[in-house]
């Protein structure tokens, strides 16, 4: 019986920062991987759904995270694939997070514009706060289609700071 001699095995792990988070990316080398059943599953889903709301008043309370394109069929086709410009959120549903996305040409344009305007106190980012509300359909002007029509917000935490907890409990 002959023994081969095995190469060491190495992996390299390697932090990548996503959505201000961390997502772990390794380097397989001589076959070698880490033990996927021992790590924690982060509570984000990545993947996105399309929210579409239909009744005027729904709202969402969101992070705001960036504008790209997705894949969509093609409003006089179906049988074609368009890529639709989308405004993407990250929101948190029954304790998960998870990614959304519309395409309303009128969201995204209003997302971009005030994205665009550093001269507004309320200037979007990533990771902004934000409530986006879907007020409704209005018909266009111009042509015989109808428009959504949205109330976009930023949402304010009232969050105390280290100094303020670390007094009071200093007094008590």
């Amino acid at each position: 019986m002959t023994h081969v001699k095995q190469k060491p095995f190495s992996i390299q792990l390697t932090t990548v920062p996503v959505i201000d988070k961390l997502i772990q990316v390794v380097e397989i080398k001589n076959d070698a991987m880490p033990d996927l059943n021992k790590a924690n599953v982060v509570s984000v889903d990545l993947a996105s759904d399309y929210w579409q709301p239909v009744t005027a008043g729904e709202s969402k309370r969101v992070v705001f995270d960036r504008i790209d394109t997705c894949k969509a069929r093609d409003f006089n086709n179906p049988d074609v694939l368009i890529d639709l410009v989308c405004v993407f959120f990250f929101e948190r549903v029954n304790g998960k997070i998870k990614s959304i996305s519309n395409g309303s040409k009128r969201l995204v344009s209003s997302i971009q514009n005030l994205m665009s305007s550093p001269h507004s106190p309320f200037e979007i980012v990533h990771g902004s706060l934000l409530e986006i509300t879907f007020k409704g359909k209005v018909k266009n002007k111009t042509n015989s289609f109808s428009s959504d029509r949205w109330g976009i917000r930023p949402i304010i935490l009232n969050i105390k700071s280290n100094d303020n907890v670390q007094r009071r409990h200093q007094g008590n």
